[in-house]
């Protein structure tokens, strides 16, 4: 889960570091992961995720979402019965969303050492 209430408004100056022009640096965001859904993903709790809003997005992408009522970081799926949400975590099933809003794709972690 990610906390969407205060995210942060800030790149890094690097912005080269990203597949991200100087155009669209408005469409990027950052917060903080929360838990250890996404660990599999190389995700860990307190990373700093970098997310982009594209105009669309395809199966396997890494997303933050707003998805029933929920804000989570997950790995996104369309297919005939919907869109489901996929936890890297190594067990658990995928979970069919019916009311979501896609606010970016991953495009970048950042990590404390």
């Amino acid at each position: 889960m990610i906390d969407l209430r205060r995210p942060i408004r800030y790149i890094d100056a690097n912005i080269e570091f990203f597949d991200v022009s100087e155009s669209d640096i408005d469409k990027v965001f950052v917060c903080v992961a929360n838990g250890s859904g996404m660990v599999n993903a190389g995700i860990l709790d307190k990373d700093l995720l970098y997310f982009y809003k594209a105009d669309q997005y395809n199966n396997g992408d890494i997303v933050a979402a707003n998805a029933d009522g929920e804000s989570v970081v997950r790995r996104f799926f369309k297919d005939e019965q919907g869109i489901r949400l996929r936890r890297e975590i190594g067990h658990g099933e995928d979970t069919y969303v019916s009311d979501i809003s896609i606010l970016g794709k991953l495009i970048g972690i950042q990590r404390k050492m």
